[in-house]
């Protein structure tokens, strides 16, 4: 769990909102609220309703756990099983790692349920980075000279 205030999730609300150069008056007039009040939530003089948060969120291209947790998260253990399920144990169970994780495939081997949630493992946490880092890039201006 992680320990957050309602401050910090304005404030990474506020971030996003800067490195996207959106300005209140067009998102207020997009959520269809008054200004003052979506002025009012992010100048935490009145609280914002879960429901503007969480259309606030999707208007910025974030989900609404980002503000909260400061990265896009791609649950672990979920993504490994939907690995394992999409390209079969077989695939998983035939690939071996480098100390600089690269990757080769070996001849077929006899099942080692360890060694495929293991493998599925390491693809997911590699494939997890990626999706951070994409997602990170989407949030940030399209034009950094605008």
């Amino acid at each position: 769990m992680v320990d957050v205030s309602e401050s910090d999730i304005v404030e990474a609300l506020r971030a996003i909102m800067a490195r996207r150069k959106l300005k209140l008056a067009d998102l207020a007039k997009s959520l269809d609220i008054p200004y003052r009040s979506l002025q009012n939530y992010m100048y935490k003089k009145a609280r914002m309703p879960l429901d503007v948060y969480v259309r606030l969120c999707s208007l910025l291209g974030v989900t609404a756990d980002y503000p909260i947790q400061g990265r896009f998260r791609l649950e672990h253990h979920d993504l490994q099983q939907a690995m394992i399920e999409v390209f079969g144990e077989e695939f998983f169970n035939s690939i071996d790692f480098d100390e600089y994780l690269r990757w080769t495939m070996t001849p077929k081997r006899e099942r080692d349920p360890a060694r495929i949630r293991r493998t599925a493992g390491s693809f997911a946490v590699q494939i997890a980075g990626e999706y951070d880092q994409l997602r990170e890039l989407n949030i940030k201006p399209d034009d950094p000279e605008a």
